[in-house]
């Protein structure tokens, strides 16, 4: 969701990596995915921008504008469910993890197993042929006891900033 929002910024209004890195940081845009949903448009919203705009220029308030009010409300509020974790009566739902990091992670490794960008199909084959063969001996040895399972971090909800909570107020 965030490399939506990101690629949108970037491509879509023509942010500066600098104006875009204030709205990424932890407790500004992600925030909204946090609080409780019947609080965003009323609360959620005001107060991120209340944090984006005392940096930004008139020009780029005004980019903001079309930001929440073509974009975030006309893509993102229609499908609130799917993307904040917190009900309306302010508890959490329960959730497996949801980042997709393991794929992107893998993804990375995958492309860098070819020497080249556009492989012949006989050295596509050759290499996916190896590297099934790699996955497929780990599992091997944690099935039989010669490697560990990995291990995954419990998920964490990060605590609303004491700052939301006072300007809610």
């Amino acid at each position: 969701m965030e490399q939506a929002w990101r690629r949108h910024l970037i491509k879509k209004l023509a942010f500066l990596a600098e104006e875009i890195t204030l709205a990424m940081k932890i407790g500004v845009l992600d925030l909204l995915c946090i609080i409780p949903q019947d609080e965003i448009r009323e609360f959620g919203i005001p107060y991120v921008r209340s944090i984006i705009e005392k940096y930004l220029s008139r020009a780029d308030i005004e980019k903001w504008d079309t930001f929440w009010g073509t974009y975030f409300e006309g893509q993102w509020m229609p499908i609130l469910d799917s993307w904040n974790i917190c009900t309306q009566a302010g508890t959490y739902k329960k959730f497996m993890n949801r980042t997709n990091n393991g794929l992107e992670s893998y993804n990375k490794r995958f492309n860098g197993l070819f020497p080249k960008h556009n492989p012949s199909l006989i050295e596509f084959v050759e290499i996916v042929e190896k590297e099934s063969r790699y996955y497929a001996d780990k599992l091997d040895d944690i099935r039989k006891g010669r490697e560990e399972q990995p291990t995954y971090q419990e998920k964490t909800i990060p605590l609303v900033p004491q700052e939301y909570l006072d300007f809610k107020n």
